[in-house]
């Protein structure tokens, strides 16, 4: 697969390939939501990762992608290791029908 980095604008760089990219809506979504300081952030479906990365610039205290494609996990991953956002950032593996054996009740506003 042709992989490569991308860099965002805003800091940030993120893994691509030509299988898994993403649009203009995540980016527009990304700055349109305005979580709080004590905000805990849930991405459902997070591809790259490209919400979380650009939701870290936010007052969020933590943001966690969840995704089911294990090629995008990996990217996401890799991206958050490239801008040293561990402490900020979790991506999780796993689907969304089965979301309950990822996290507990209430674990995100």
């Amino acid at each position: 697969m042709n992989e490569r980095i991308i860099y965002l604008g805003c800091g940030y760089d993120i893994f691509v390939n030509d299988n898994h990219i993403f649009g203009t809506d995540a980016v527009l979504l990304s700055n349109f939501a305005n979580p709080k300081k004590t905000d805990k952030c849930l991405d459902v479906g997070t591809g790259n990762g490209i919400i979380p990365l650009m939701l870290s610039k936010s007052n969020a205290k933590e943001i966690t992608g969840l995704e089911i494609q294990e090629e995008n996990v990996e990217l996401a991953k890799r991206s958050v290791e490239l801008n040293q956002l561990e402490d900020k950032i979790q991506i999780v593996q796993g689907d969304i029908k089965s979301v309950s054996q990822n996290f507990t009740k209430h674990s995100f506003d």
